[in-house]
């Protein structure tokens, strides 16, 4: 195998990870907005606690992404995984109708940052365990007959 079809192969994976741990992502998410809209509605002020429920789940689906990812490609694949969910929601977000917006630009713009930081912890966590790292074999040394 030449160099670049090594790169193409590598690339190959990254992306394949990133895009597992997207979907990943997607549906954590979304089970996780039920769950806490479901806990909100129980609550007998639930619009003080939406905004912290909101980012919970953003950043665990992040994270939960970022380990799928991170399976496959390590860390570097939960930063990617990170990146597609924030592009995700910052498309999502300009489908949004216009209103007052509970963050101000500097402080909406550093809670996006976490979002690929998330991803990329999961990929750290998945690459701690060695489910992504080559392990060689050891053989243990033939006994003698006696």
């Amino acid at each position: 195998m030449t160099a670049s079809n090594e790169k193409a192969a590598g690339a190959g994976k990254l992306l394949r990870g990133a895009a597992r741990g997207l979907i990943w992502s997607v549906i954590v998410a979304a089970v996780l907005l039920i769950f806490f809209s479901l806990l909100c509605y129980m609550m007998p002020d639930p619009d003080k606690h939406l905004s912290a429920f909101g980012l919970a789940a953003l950043y665990i689906s992040a994270l939960i992404g970022g380990i799928a990812a991170g399976k496959r490609s390590g860390i570097v694949g939960g930063l990617v995984s990170g990146l597609l969910l924030t592009a995700v929601i910052l498309i999502g977000s300009a489908f949004k109708e216009s209103g007052t917006d509970t963050y101000s630009p500097v402080v909406a713009s550093l809670l996006y940052v976490f979002v690929p930081l998330a991803g990329g912890a999961g990929g750290f966590f998945a690459g701690l365990s060695g489910r992504n790292q080559k392990r060689k074999k050891v053989h243990a040394p033939k006994r003698k007959k006696r």
